[in-house]
């Protein structure tokens, strides 16, 4: 398949290419990221009920008061009251941080799988995280909770010899990870992850083209150019 380079450069500004990460006679296999509409959810649902209960209390609290003393709030009262709550909404301002982190995550996460290694790059400014070679691989391990269930993703644990590496809430994820298993048991030949694939104008996730729309974002299917 043809691979545009402008893939990681959607700003259009000095951004890393492929020509910048990629080896001599390192050729693409497959390009994704985590599934936009799972990867932000998986990570905050956990703390979710929690903060949002913890929340609904405190302003609960806040409304009652209100209700009760009206206009007698004295001005020394509301001084206290109000940083008062606002620590004690800790918990809620926490998962609130968390929600709006994994939704930046998840915007500027990406991995590649080539002949030669496996690459997550991650920034606004895009930059490899984290990468293993092909040879060091030892296993492709696929976990999955109820969540990831839930939204049709899984987790993807990559180990080496050399550490391990984690794609996170990948559509068609059992699919991916026994492709994975086969790429590792045949990494001296070469190796195909579809027999045909089309790269989505629209998040630039490459799929196999027997699917009518993407995996990763839901756009209808585009021929690559």
């Amino acid at each position: 398949m043809e691979l545009n380079e402008d893939w990681f450069d959607k700003t259009k500004s000095t951004q890393i290419t492929l020509n910048q990460i990629l080896n001599d006679n390192e050729k693409v296999l497959w390009k994704g990221c985590p599934k936009k509409s799972s990867y932000a959810l998986s990570k905050s649902l956990r703390l979710m009920p929690m903060a949002l209960l913890w929340a609904l209390v405190d302003f609960g609290i806040i409304l009652f008061l209100i209700i009760v003393y009206g206009n007698t709030f004295q001005a020394y009262m509301i001084a206290i009251l109000i940083p008062f709550f606002i620590v004690h909404l800790t918990p809620f301002w926490m998962w609130l941080f968390k929600v709006l982190k994994s939704s930046s995550e998840m915007k500027n996460t990406y991995y590649l799988i080539t002949n030669q290694r496996v690459i997550c790059i991650k920034g606004k400014i895009p930059y490899v995280d984290n990468s293993l070679e092909i040879k060091d691989l030892k296993y492709a391990t696929l976990s999955r909770d109820s969540i990831d269930k839930l939204l049709h993703v899984g987790d993807i644990f990559l180990t080496s010899i050399t550490g391990v590496l984690v794609l996170y809430d990948i559509p068609d994820c059992e699919f991916m990870t026994q492709r994975l298993n086969k790429l590792i048991s045949n990494k001296d030949k070469e190796f195909v992850f579809y027999k045909e694939t089309y790269v989505c104008n629209h998040c630039g996730s490459a799929f196999d083209a027997k699917l009518n729309k993407c995996p990763n974002c839901g756009a209808s299917k585009e021929k690559t150019k």
